[in-house]
């Protein structure tokens, strides 16, 4: 993982992709169904000034409101994630996204930390 935050931001999202995984970074690029990749925190936690742990929000995001194809949507976007990173909890949130739906869209949030030098 390289050392910049940002660098380390696009590595995370590369590796989902290869998984299978619509990965954007900037909402306003989003397809819905797809993921969004948001940085959440930085940790300066370990010895040295070139290592820290890195936090990003993944919203997994269903391409509308129904609610059994929704799960689907959002089932299948989790198995891909889970291919990369093994372990997680999702938590089940809406995300309101002005340019895809006046209403809020069904999602998983999904927090990835990991070791950055």
């Amino acid at each position: 993982m390289a050392t910049g935050y940002g660098t380390a931001t696009l590595e995370v999202a590369a590796a989902l992709t290869a998984a299978g995984l619509e990965v954007e970074t900037n909402v306003q690029d989003l397809q819905v169904p797809g993921a969004w990749l948001t940085p959440a925190a930085i940790d300066y936690d370990r010895l040295g000034l070139d290592r820290y742990t890195g936090a990003w929000s993944l919203y997994l995001i269903a391409n509308g409101n129904q609610p059994t194809d929704s799960l689907d949507d959002l089932s299948t976007m989790a198995e891909r994630v889970r291919t990369v990173f093994p372990a997680f909890r999702a938590e089940a949130v809406t995300v309101q996204l002005a340019n895809h739906s006046p209403d809020p869209l069904p999602a998983l949030l999904i927090t990835i930390e990991m070791d950055v030098t």
